[in-house]
C-alpha cells in the first residue's frame, strides 16, 4: 500500500524512494492505479540552464526544420560520402565505416538509412543514373523527334562520358553484390535504355528493345573509346554515321 503522506514527504528524492523521478520542488497531486501524477508546488524552483542541459543531452540534434528533411539530408551525406570515396578511394574504401566518417556522421546512424553496404551502392547507383538519364532528357527535348534527337542522344551521352559523368557507373559495376542487390542494380541500369527506346519509337522502329540494345551496345563501345582518351567530335560522327545508315534506313 502507498502512504500519500509519505510519497509526498519523499518527493524531493523522487517517486517512492526512486530517484530521478520527481525534481526537487514537485510534488504528488493524486494516485490513480499505480500511475503517479506530478504537480509543481509553490516551492518550486525555476529551470535553470543546467536543468535544460540535462534534459537536451538526450536529444538528437536535429539540423533542418522538420525530422524528415533532417533525415533526407543525412542520407543525402551518406550518398555524397559515398560517391566520393568511390571517385578518389575506388570501391573496396566505400565501407559503412568509412561513409559515415567523411560524412561527419556515427558509424551506428548508417544502419538508420541503409540495410546494408550492398543497399547503398543500389541506392548510389539509382541516383547516379538518374542524373544522367536527366541530362539526356534534356538534350533530347531540345532535338527534333527523329534521327536528330538520336544524334543528340548519342553526342550527350558521349560528352558526359568525357566529362567522367561514366565513371562512377563503371566503378559500381564492378561490385560484388548479393544476387539480390545484383537484380536491383540491373534494374537501375535497364532505366538507362528508357530514353533510347522512346526515341526509336519515335523513329518507327519495328523493335526498338531489340534495336534499342544493338545501339546501345555500340554506344558502349564509343564511351569506352572516350574514356580512354579518344576525341568526343569524331567518335560521335562515326557512330551517328553507322546509325543513320543501320537505324535510319530501317525505319
Amino acid at each position: 500500500m502507498f502512504d500519500l503522506g509519505d510519497v509526498e514527504r519523499q518527493a524531493e528524492c523522487g517517486w517512492a524512494g526512486v530517484p530521478g523521478l520527481v525534481g526537487p520542488g514537485v510534488g504528488v497531486e493524486g494516485i490513480e492505479g499505480s500511475v503517479l501524477r506530478p504537480r509543481a508546488t509553490d516551492a518550486a524552483r525555476p529551470a535553470t540552464d543546467a536543468d535544460a542541459g540535462a534534459d537536451n543531452r538526450w536529444m538528437p540534434k536535429i539540423s533542418a526544420p522538420t525530422v524528415a528533411e533532417h533525415r533526407a539530408a543525412q542520407r543525402t551525406a551518406l550518398l555524397l560520402a559515398t560517391r566520393e570515396l568511390l571517385e578518389t578511394e575506388g570501391l573496396a574504401a566505400a565501407t559503412p565505416a568509412a561513409v559515415t566518417g567523411r560524412a561527419g556522421l556515427s558509424r551506428s546512424s548508417f544502419y538508420e538509412y541503409f540495410a546494408s553496404r550492398d543497399d547503398l551502392l543500389v541506392a548510389v547507383a539509382l541516383q547516379v543514373f538518374d542524373e544522367w538519364n536527366a541530362e539526356l532528357d534534356d538534350a533530347l527535348a531540345a532535338a527534333e523527334p527523329g534521327m536528330p534527337r538520336l544524334r543528340a542522344y548519342v553526342t550527350t551521352a558521349l560528352a558526359m562520358t568525357a566529362d567522367g559523368h561514366h565513371r562512377l557507373a563503371t566503378v559500381l559495376r564492378e561490385a560484388d553484390l548479393s544476387p539480390t542487390s545484383r537484380e536491383d542494380m540491373m534494374a537501375v541500369h535497364d532505366r538507362l535504355t528508357s530514353p533510347l527506346v522512346h526515341v526509336l519509337e519515335d523513329l518507327g522502329v519495328d523493335d526498338p528493345r531489340v534495336v534499342g540494345a544493338l545501339v546501345q551496345g555500340a554506344l558502349g563501345s564509343a564511351m569506352l573509346l572516350v574514356s580512354h582518351g579518344v576525341p568526343v567530335e569524331p567518335t560521335a560522327a562515326g557512330l551517328i554515321s553507322m546509325l543513320e545508315h543501320g537505324v535510319g534506313a530501317s525505319a
